[in-house]
């Protein structure tokens, strides 16, 4: 499954109000107004020449008011809706994803964050987890020879939430260990073998061997 595929599955509200950090085109407002789920969606670009195609490639929905192309720095200094059920944030770094979250006005109310990452997780996950956020889902995804990370998080805590405490909940994912993939666990694989693979950085880079250790530790735990 793709991205912007498995990002609009996790939109399960309907008549929902969407923001779309860095839209990519607007294909995850042309997925989820196909599917009929929004109300409406505001694409945002911090670039004029991204937003253009976010434009463009939603023309024919201009008319309609469900599609809201918007220029601006994420929720920095936002001028339109103050109350979102989803946020998503996907195809950037996640020191990039924790910049944006931490500027949003404090006046803005998100029920639902959805988040795509496939750098520093676990750097991500704790900034969620200390900013009080529930985790709800994680998905591991293979697209285009990349693996990613989605993480929905929310604002409220529901029956299905998790809170990430620990070391391997931030680095494997609080979601992904209680509810095991083969493709998570094939992605960690790979990871190994990529580690393994270069014995110079191993023996120089203490972060490197302390990844290498948890990878080594969750398959004599778990296969």
């Amino acid at each position: 499954m793709n991205r912007i595929a498995a990002i609009a599955n996790r939109i399960k509200k309907e008549k929902c109000i969407v923001a779309d950090i860095g839209s990519d085109h607007a294909f995850l407002a042309l997925e989820i107004l196909k599917n009929k789920k929004v109300n409406k969606i505001y694409n945002i670009e911090i670039n004029q020449k991204p937003l253009n195609m976010s434009i463009n490639n939603t023309r024919k929905y201009a008319a309609t008011n469900k599609v809201i192309n918007v220029l601006n720095d994420g929720l920095k200094n936002w001028k339109y809706e103050k109350h979102f059920d989803y946020v998503v944030i996907s195809g950037m770094g996640s020191n990039k994803i924790i910049n944006i979250i931490s500027n949003i006005d404090k006046d803005i109310r998100i029920d639902n964050f959805i988040i795509v990452s496939n750098s520093e997780l676990d750097l991500l996950r704790k900034f969620l987890a200390e900013n009080y956020l529930y985790f709800e889902y994680e998905e591991t995804i293979y697209d285009r020879k990349y693996y990613y990370q989605l993480i929905h998080v929310t604002t409220n805590k529901t029956k299905n939430s998790l809170i990430a405490k620990t070391t391997n909940d931030y680095y494997f994912g609080i979601y992904n260990l209680k509810h095991k993939s083969l493709l998570f666990n094939k992605m960690l694989e790979q990871q190994l073998e990529f580690i393994k693979s270069n014995p110079v950085a191993i023996k120089y880079n203490k972060n490197i061997r302390h990844e290498m250790r948890l990878i080594s530790d969750y398959f004599k735990k778990n296969i």
